[in-house]
């Protein structure tokens, strides 16, 4: 699935569509990593991915640094002459806001 989104509430309602999926646990799209349930989906990335604030043009990774972005597009898309991606508000800022 290529959804993504920032936003927590719209993320799990999302995974609930996936419920009854039959490709098995859930996956995060970022290192494929298995949860067993959406709130440890959440939880994991926002603990291993929240502080990445560079989302990548060409798939789904995103880095803490505009450097790292440099790099993965130097190793897995070379034949992109230019190094495209996108700022984006990290993970953990948006849920510091919502516990506050």
């Amino acid at each position: 699935c290529s959804y993504f989104t920032n936003d927590v509430d719209d993320f799990k309602a999302h995974i609930a569509e996936h419920s009854d999926d039959k490709f098995g646990p859930l996956r995060c799209s970022l290192c494929f990593g298995k949860a067993s349930d959406a709130h440890k989906l959440v939880r994991h990335i926002i603990s291993k991915h929240g502080f990445s604030s560079y989302q990548c043009a060409h798939c789904f990774v995103r880095t803490r640094s505009v450097l790292e972005m440099f790099v993965h597009q130097l190793i897995y898309h070379p034949e992109k002459e230019e190094h495209m991606y996108f700022p984006v508000q990290s993970l953990s800022d948006t849920s510091r806001k919502e516990n506050e």
